[in-house]
């Protein structure tokens, strides 16, 4: 029996078909910190002072927008010195060599995920989006838990939490506006595509203990700014258009409560 947790097609057929239909305009999230993505896959910039860094880069097929809405909010793609990706899914790489080519930067992936891709390419899932070639991510700098990284004002901490890839990072990230400091996270990845029993069963991985654990993880944090890597997860879009401020120490924790009931649920129906 098929899982409802498992993989659709139908999921990524609208995005193949009108990728234009997913381009939005970039905004300031706080600070130095903008939203330069698209409607489904979110993808970060922050303005170090020397240099952008940028997280993640979007779906294969949107790659030209992102350069065009990193333009938009002001910035030059040229200027991008740093690319960190939360995992290994073709969804948060696809313009990663385009930027990488434009800059030189300089890109990131957990030592775990790169491993990963080496390995198992197939697990970038890249036959989600059939007919579209698709580069496999071979970073430039692999990270390890708890690595901390600054480039000018910014500094990045990583964090092992895997679940939804072996080595999905989140990254707590610095951020400044009108002298204050905050700390900005990005989920690394909770989508329960790779945690159903229909995967598990097709791939012979079992992440689920490795995900309790990041769950655990998230639990004890509070970051000032939620940010998720995919829009939907922090209701990115919503609350800008709604003119919300992001500084909300009660997103995260709420996020991470419904994450752990929607999980359980899932062990619940599936064993």
């Amino acid at each position: 029996m098929k899982s409802v947790y498992s993989y659709r097609p139908e999921w990524y057929t609208h995005i193949l078909s009108d990728p234009v239909s997913y381009q939005t305009s970039p905004f300031r999230i706080c600070g130095n910190l903008f939203f330069v993505g698209n409607k489904d896959s979110a993808t970060h910039l922050v303005d170090t002072g020397e240099g952008l860094i940028l997280f993640d880069t979007g779906y294969p097929n949107m790659k030209e927008y992102l350069p065009q809405s990193i333009q938009q909010a002001g910035f030059d793609p040229k200027d991008i010195r740093m690319i960190f990706h939360t995992h290994g899914h073709f969804d948060h790489f696809g313009a990663t060599a385009l930027l990488k080519e434009m800059s030189g930067a300089v890109t990131y992936l957990s030592a775990v995920d790169a491993r990963m891709l080496r390995q198992q390419p197939e697990m970038a899932l890249c036959h989600y989006f059939p007919g579209y070639p698709i580069e496999i991510l071979i970073p430039d700098e692999e990270l390890e838990d708890n690595d901390v990284i600054t480039l000018g004002k910014t500094t990045v901490r990583c964090i092992l939490t895997p679940g939804h890839t072996p080595g999905a990072m989140s990254y707590e990230i610095s951020v400044e506006e009108e002298g204050k400091r905050y700390i900005a996270l990005l989920c690394g990845g909770a989508g329960f595509n790779t945690l159903n029993r229909e995967f598990m069963e097709e791939t012979g991985t079992n992440w689920r203990p490795l995900f309790e654990q990041s769950l655990e993880i998230w639990g004890t944090m509070k970051p000032d700014i939620f940010l998720g890597n995919h829009t939907p997860q922090s209701k990115t879009l919503e609350r800008h258009e709604a003119g919300k401020i992001f500084i909300d120490r009660k997103a995260f924790p709420a996020y991470v409560a419904d994450l752990k009931a929607r999980y359980e649920k899932m062990i619940e129906e599936e064993g």
